[in-house]
């Protein structure tokens, strides 16, 4: 896939066009992934002494279990998680 980024300076959001061929079968899958993209950055409710923070995902190392304890690590810190690890790994983007 190529991908061009051309900025213009009357435009005040991101408008995309895709140059498919006529018979490419991924065309209606493309565009479903482009509508359900979101620029903001994601995040998963943690806990850090007590009070609840929005950690971006992208500072994740990795999530564990441990018994009934779900555990978030960063390269600084370990976040509890206040669900089940079922019910994070449903609420996390593809």
């Amino acid at each position: 896939m190529q991908v061009n980024i051309e900025t213009e300076p009357d435009t005040s959001i991101p408008t995309v066009t895709l140059h498919v061929p006529v018979d490419y079968p991924e065309t209606a899958a493309l565009t479903a992934a482009l509508k359900n993209l979101s620029i903001e950055a994601a995040t998963l409710t943690v806990s850090q002494r007590g009070q609840l923070v929005q950690l971006p995902l992208t500072s994740i190392l990795f999530i564990e279990a441990t018994g009934h304890q779900v555990a978030t690590h960063t390269l600084d810190n370990v976040y509890r998680v206040p669900k089940s690890l079922t019910a994070v790994g449903t609420g996390l983007p593809a």
